[in-house]
C-alpha cells in the first residue's frame, strides 16, 4: 500500500511543485541586466520566496502530523520473546506450503521492477 502512495506522489508532486515554485514570472537574462540594484535585489528575494514558501508549508504540515502522532495513544509493542497465550507454533515448512504464496513471492519483485522502471521513465520525460 505504501508503494502505491509513493508512486502516486511521484506522479502528482512535480505538477503541484511546478505550480507552487514556478508560479512567479521568470525574466530573461536581458531583462535582468536592465534592472538596477534595488530592483534586482527585490527580484531575487521574490524568487527565493517562491522556492522557500512551499518548503516552509511542507515543514509545517509534517510538524502538524508529528504533533498528531505524539498526541494519539499508540498500542504498546511487546518484545518478540513474549508470545500470546493462544499463539500457535508455525514452522517454516507450513508457511511455504500455503497455496498461492509462492506465486505472490515470484510476482512481487517483477511488479516492483516494472514500477521502478515506469517511475524512472516518468522522471526523464
Amino acid at each position: 500500500m505504501t508503494q502505491a502512495f509513493n508512486s502516486l506522489g511521484t506522479t502528482i508532486a512535480p505538477y503541484f511543485g511546478s505550480l507552487l515554485i514556478l508560479s512567479t514570472a521568470v525574466k530573461s537574462a536581458e531583462d535582468i541586466k536592465l534592472l538596477n540594484t534595488d530592483e534586482l535585489s527585490a527580484f531575487q528575494d521574490a524568487q527565493a520566496a517562491a522556492v522557500q514558501n512551499p518548503y516552509l508549508f511542507l515543514a509545517a504540515v509534517l510538524f502538524f502530523i508529528a504533533v498528531i502522532f505524539a498526541m494519539i495513544k499508540l498500542p504498546v509493542i511487546k518484545s518478540a520473546d513474549q508470545q500470546p497465550e493462544n499463539a500457535e507454533k508455525v514452522s517454516f515448512n507450513d508457511i511455504i506450503i500455503v497455496p498461492g504464496l509462492i506465486k505472490h513471492l515470484l510476482l512481487a519483485p517483477s511488479a516492483f521492477l516494472c514500477m521502478s522502471v515506469v517511475k524512472c521513465l516518468l522522471a526523464v520525460f
